[in-house]
């Protein structure tokens, strides 16, 4: 457990350390964008929050564009800015730093329950180096402390799973999954996912019963921290919101990116007809203030132009791990991107061949990977909404270094990669 520590604490600072650098190099002082959400969405949301810890703006609305998780974080951050004296960017800084540091650790920790050391650090360090994973820190955002919550989760929940018995840690990784939905709406189904994760992960270790009550506890974990959000704010407007009502504006913009530049947008190219849809759908954007008037005008205008329509699909899902909300550096982002690629495609051929819970980890990384990349595809689809998936994925690289904990490697030299890894004696698994 010592040991433990001690490499966790050197994958926190040295993830603060590389951070901090990039700021330095980047300039810190360009973290808040006066354009972006922080300024029109969170820090007047936190700013309520901290006066009288309801999110009911200056107007007397509520705020519902987003849930209350990051501008709980940022209240909180003002108020110890308030009370130590010290400014209240730096005081955004240090939360960004430390919120890097959680996250990094979490991907360090769920990786040692899958490979030796120092092979799983191969991880935490392809997270804390992407330029994607960088470039999201130098804007004030909530990205930092998803990350730190969605990741914790995500190991917390692993722990569980390979525990094999049932235990509170299945609650707290249901009730993480929450805290990480009040913070960013895109893991409105993290909680599910980890429950069918239990259920599929002790198939053959557990029965129906054990493995229902397994279930129920992640599920109740992510009902108590979510649900009275939920509860709440449907309650005081009305209307049924699940998380946020934020999510009609974003599919919206993700039908229009190509024709809706918005006065920052530097513009893409598109087929014709795909941009023929685009306009046609612009031309009703008013119309479009449900889901199901978007549903409804798309699938009309898709009934004329199903080529394009499909075509829209394709480029937006591809356009998911590359794309920007500028519209700007997307080549770069695409080189870069390729490389990670071939890196994880290569990395999971290897997990999957090592067997045993390498190749379940494998599977559930990819569908988290899937669901990542539907709920970016449905929306806006920009390469920082998949980097909770990239993350993910970095579990399985440190197959290339070394075999999974407790087996001897299946790819040694004469060996074929479909063969079963053999239990080492007296290892742990």
């Amino acid at each position: 457990m010592a040991t433990l520590l001690r490499q966790s604490l050197g994958v926190a600072v040295a993830t603060m350390a590389i951070t901090a650098a990039f700021w330095s190099a980047a300039g810190p002082s360009s973290r808040i964008d006066p354009r972006g959400d922080y300024v029109a969405y969170y820090e007047p949301t936190a700013r309520a929050l901290a006066a009288d810890g309801r999110p009911i703006l200056a107007d007397g609305s509520i705020s519902t564009r987003y849930p209350p998780g990051y501008p709980l974080i940022l209240a909180a951050l003002f108020r110890v800015a308030a009370v130590t004296g010290i400014p209240e960017t730096t005081a955004l800084w240090a939360g960004a730093l430390v919120a890097a540091a959680i996250a990094s650790v979490s991907l360090f920790l769920a990786a040692r329950l899958l490979w030796p050391y120092p092979a799983a650090l191969i991880t935490p360090l392809l997270w804390v180096t992407c330029p994607l994973v960088l470039g999201v820190t130098a804007i004030e955002g909530s990205e930092p402390a998803f990350f730190a919550v969605f990741f914790t989760a995500c190991a917390t929940g692993l722990s569980a799973v390979l525990h094999g018995r049932v235990s509170a840690r299945l609650f707290v990784a249901g009730g993480l999954m929450g805290a990480a939905m009040l913070i960013r709406p895109i893991a409105l189904a993290t909680g599910g996912l980890l429950a069918l994760a239990v259920w599929f992960a002790w198939r053959h270790r557990q029965g129906r019963a054990a493995r229902a009550a397994a279930v129920a506890l992640a599920l109740s974990g992510n009902l108590v921290v979510a649900g009275p959000w939920i509860w709440w704010v449907s309650s005081q407007t009305g209307r049924m919101i699940l998380l946020s009502d934020g999510g009609a504006p974003s599919v919206r913009d993700g039908l229009t990116y190509a024709t809706n530049l918005k006065g920052y947008r530097s513009g893409v190219a598109v087929p014709a007809d795909v941009e023929a849809l685009m306009r046609a759908v612009q031309a009703r954007y008013q119309e479009l203030d449900s889901m199901g008037a978007i549903a409804t005008v798309l699938w009309e205008e898709a009934r004329t132009r199903p080529g394009a329509a499909v075509r829209l699909l394709a480029l937006k899902a591809a356009r998911s791990w590359y794309g920007t909300d500028s519209q700007r550096r997307e080549g770069a982002i695409l080189a870069v991107q390729a490389v990670y690629g071939l890196l994880i495609a290569v990395s999971t051929a290897y997990a999957w061949s090592a067997g045993g819970r390498a190749r379940g980890v494998t599977v559930a990384v990819w569908v988290g990977t899937v669901y990542f990349w539907g709920m970016t595809t449905m929306v806006l689809s920009i390469a920082r909404y998949m980097l909770p998936a990239l993350g993910l994925l970095f579990l399985l690289p440190p197959a290339l270094a070394a075999a999974p904990r407790g087996v001897r490697r299946p790819w040694t030299v004469g060996a074929s990669m479909s063969t079963e890894a053999a239990p080492v004696e007296g290892h742990r698994a």
